[in-house]
């Protein structure tokens, strides 16, 4: 007994230490020191290496400290251990496989991973990897000498300079480190293109903590960048310890520097909030966060400027955001290219582009020497996209490097496909093999284009411009070698629709005449060439077409040509025949009571006699007026024909020929119901008889 009691004893000695160790460990990682917890953790683990709890706590470390061979191998550990693991352990030792090349490897986690896990993209990056490498040869990638031992990312156009983010050691003598991994704070820092060697800090950005990346617009004068949160220049925590990211507003002062900074209104303090692109009027938004809703870890979402503020942050969706985290976005020209960990590539963060406002189907992967099997972030390039520059840890360390594109040309000309005439500001759009867009160029004021492109394999190029319909698109097989120019001619069509006119009987009228315009426009529009009833016409838009023929009604016909309309379709307009003696009564005509005036709701009846009149110039008319039978007969004929030459004159007034109007007031003569004199009738009834009438006379 004694003996056993000796030896519990210096067992729960000896485990003193290492509870002592675990606990100093887990005050750190709660401080989000992870250089010193790992330190902690691995004094203990060396005391006891059966500790699960131990060896996962070290792979976390090592997670945060982006060490890619060491969470692999202690992910490892984990994994080989007897507990059981969720399907994240898994994913995180994927990860790091995929970023150490170890592609093989990868697979083979991935099969372990739940088969149920929704829209997981990593097996198919193992599939595609050939895909990822083929744009290789277009590329030349060089490291910077800026980089300095410590981390260097975040490019960004600082005028003629290039600024980015540094933690290296502002003040030797004076220490202000980062807790998290042991480094400095980081501040913004400018060099020259030309002399890549002359780092200068960046005056009125930096403050006490951690700054982020920007861009400036407003030709200049103005930037929007990324920094901890701070409250009166101190640093911002949450209830979680962590001082969020929050998103910055600065202007630049007459004599160059930065002040006025204030915050961007719709920041959330318990939100991150970071890595802002910019156009250049300042008036669209796009920037990384975490904020809920979303569909990962950070996800792009874009605000747009209104009179009185920015808009509420808008998420891009599922066809940017995946389950994953994507993040530091920069948009140029059509593009938004920006880095994700989840869509497929080559490890880690790779580096993407798409077409932020329309549905350009997937992101596409830049591929390598630009996307490595390390963190591949922060791209910036000019409006040409020859050249530009971007981050990544690729050596051990977030560096900065620079890219140059070797692209081939391809280009053309937009053409109608009727008439071969040039059709100018017509877009040209370019995509993949899996129908995803990778350009989209502008004619312009011409009708040629020229794109340059690295792609490899089959390209999908075609034209649109609005109104138009696209002939077809070209297919064209850019081979590894392919380094020249292809010429190419794309063409455009306006679909065509066929006028039509019949007669009553549906049979086809003979030498009848007809003019088509757009509502919009004043001229009537020229059938296709070759043609007499064929038109081409533009979906959406509403045209009036007028017809007219010897013995018949003209008629204006007014209609709207369906959003989807691709052509050889028919318009049926019928005409009426003529009838001479014909009555046909004109409603809505009012006069004062007791009275030949004429009220003006009675006008826009009248118009339409005149519009009746003017389209059909060979008919004489009899305008008659016709009253009930109360009142005396004398007096209502009287009243009836003053009232007829009223509503003549009206017409006459609007300049129809008075020699083609007869105004004929017949009284209460001629009722069209039993209300004669003497019988007594309704209200309705007598209404009926008060009537004025347009009598066919000649023609």
């Amino acid at each position: 007994m004694l003996v056993l009691l000796t030896l519990n004893y210096f067992a729960q000695a000896q485990n003193l230490p290492i509870l002592n160790l675990n606990k100093r460990a887990e005050v750190e990682f709660d401080k989000f020191s992870y250089s010193k917890a790992k330190d902690l953790y691995m004094e203990s683990y060396v005391q006891d290496s059966t500790q699960v709890d131990v060896i996962g706590q070290i792979a976390k470390c090592y997670l945060k400290l982006n060490n890619s061979i060491e969470a692999e191998r202690w992910l490892t550990k984990l994994i080989q251990s007897d507990s059981v693991q969720s399907d994240d352990i898994y994913y995180a030792l994927a990860q790091q496989l995929s970023k150490n090349t170890k592609y093989d490897e990868t697979a083979d986690v991935l099969i372990k991973l739940n088969a149920g896990k929704a829209k997981d993209f990593r097996a198919e990056s193992l599939s595609r990897l050939d895909e990822f490498f083929a744009t290789s040869k277009f590329y030349e990638v060089t490291s910077l000498e800026v980089n300095s031992p410590s981390s260097d990312f975040g490019p960004m156009y600082y005028g003629d300079q290039i600024a980015f983010l540094s933690a290296r050691q502002k003040n030797k003598w004076v220490i202000s480190s980062f807790s998290w991994d042991g480094t400095e704070f980081l501040n913004f820092y400018s060099f020259s293109p030309d002399s890549a060697t002359d780092v200068t800090p960046i005056s009125g950005l930096n403050s006490a903590y951690h700054e982020g990346p920007g861009q400036l617009y407003d030709k200049g004068q103005k930037i929007v960048f990324t920094r901890n949160h701070l409250i009166k220049n101190k640093l911002g925590r949450q209830e979680d310890g962590i001082s969020k990211l929050q998103l910055y507003f600065a202007t630049r002062s007459k004599d160059g520097k930065w002040s006025d900074v204030s915050p961007f209104e719709q920041n959330i303090p318990s939100y991150s909030f970071g890595h802002p692109t910019i156009n250049m009027a300042g008036d669209t938004l796009i920037f990384a966060s975490d904020m809920p809703g979303g569909f990962g870890g950070t996800d792009l979402y874009f605000c747009v400027a209104r009179e009185g503020g920015w808009s509420v942050p808008a998420n891009f969706g599922d066809r940017i955001n995946t389950e994953g985290n994507e993040m530091f976005p920069f948009w140029q020209g059509q593009k938004l290219y920006f880095a994700s960990d989840f869509w497929p590539g080559l490890g880690g963060l790779d580096l993407f582009f798409t077409s932020p406002w329309a549905d350009s189907g997937e992101p596409v992967n830049i591929g390598a020497p630009i996307n490595s099997s390390q963190d591949d972030f922060g791209l910036i390039t000019g409006e040409s996209q020859r050249s530009g520059y971007f981050s990544s840890d690729r050596s051990g360390n977030d560096d900065i490097y620079r890219f140059d594109a070797k692209f081939y040309a391809l280009s053309g000309d937009v053409k109608d496909l009727y008439s071969d005439a040039p059709i100018e500001e017509a877009e040209v759009v370019f995509l993949d093999s899996l129908g995803r867009v990778l350009d989209i160029f502008s004619t312009g004021a011409s009708n040629s284009f020229e794109a340059n492109s690295t792609y490899s394999g089959q390209l999908t190029v075609y034209a649109r411009k609005g109104g138009y319909l696209i002939q077809d698109s070209l297919k064209v097989d850019i081979g590894a070698d392919f380094v020249g120019m292809q010429k190419m001619d794309l063409y455009l069509f306006v679909p065509d629709l066929e006028m039509i006119i019949l007669d009553e009987s549906d049979q086809v009228i003979a030498g009848a005449v007809h003019y088509l315009r757009l509502i919009a426009a004043q001229k009537p529009l020229q059938p296709l060439p070759g043609e007499d009833l064929l038109y081409g016409v533009v979906p959406g838009k509403t045209y009036e077409l007028f017809a007219a023929a010897d013995g018949f009604y003209s008629k204006r016909d007014t209609f709207q040509i369906p959003d989807d309309f691709a052509g050889n379709g028919q318009h049926l307009v019928r005409l009426k025949k003529v009838v001479i003696g014909e009555s046909i009564r004109l409603d809505h005509i009012y006069y004062d009571v007791n009275s030949a005036r004429l009220r003006v709701e009675s006008e826009k009846e009248l118009d339409k006699v005149v519009a009746f009149m003017t389209d059909n110039p060979h008919i004489n008319i009899e305008l008659s007026s016709h009253t009930d039978s109360r009142g005396t007969d004398a007096y209502n004929l009287r009243l009836s024909q003053q009232r007829a030459d009223s509503a003549t004159q009206y017409l006459i007034d609007q300049g129809i020929d008075k020699k083609r109007i007869t105004p004929k007031g017949y009284g209460e003569s001629k009722p069209v119901n039993r209300c004669t004199n003497g019988v007594n009738c309704s209200a309705d009834e007598h209404q009926e008889n008060r009537r004025t009438e347009l009598v066919i006379l000649a023609m």
